[in-house]
């Protein structure tokens, strides 16, 4: 998806505590299952905060496939309006924090639009990560 988001404008104590968060989960899925994928871990930690508690579900914490991992994402194909509402909840991060950002994302898009969200905060987030060294 072509964008004119800067995602450079992230709260530092933000990036910093997704971090902490991320090297935590991080170890728990090596000492299971081997090398984890740095971005597949930035996507996990952000659809965790999209998901409403589920303390039963088992799903969200076993790693994605190499499938999925490799999918191309479908947010070009979206139309304009969709990608534009997207790109308005992701303003709403840089200017009001990732916690109030998801939270306000949550109320105003219908699943597909946050599953949009959701990709693009999320390979924004792994960008700013890894320009940051907070991630390796």
């Amino acid at each position: 998806m072509e964008t004119n988001l800067s995602f450079d404008q992230l709260n530092s104590a933000e990036l910093q505590e997704l971090s902490q968060r991320i090297a935590k989960r991080r170890q728990e899925l090596e000492t299971s299952y081997g090398v984890i994928n740095d971005l597949e871990m930035v996507k996990e930690a952000v659809v965790n905060d999209l998901q409403t508690e589920d303390k039963n579900s088992e799903v969200k914490n076993k790693p994605k496939s190499e499938l999925e991992i490799s999918q191309k994402s479908y947010i070009d194909s979206l139309p304009q309006d969709i990608r534009t509402k997207v790109e308005e909840r992701i303003e709403i991060v840089f200017k009001q924090g990732l916690k109030k950002g998801i939270n306000q994302a949550k109320k105003d898009l219908n699943p597909l639009e946050l599953d949009a969200f959701h990709d693009l905060l999320a390979n924004g987030l792994y960008e700013q990560l890894q320009a940051r060294n907070l991630i390796k």
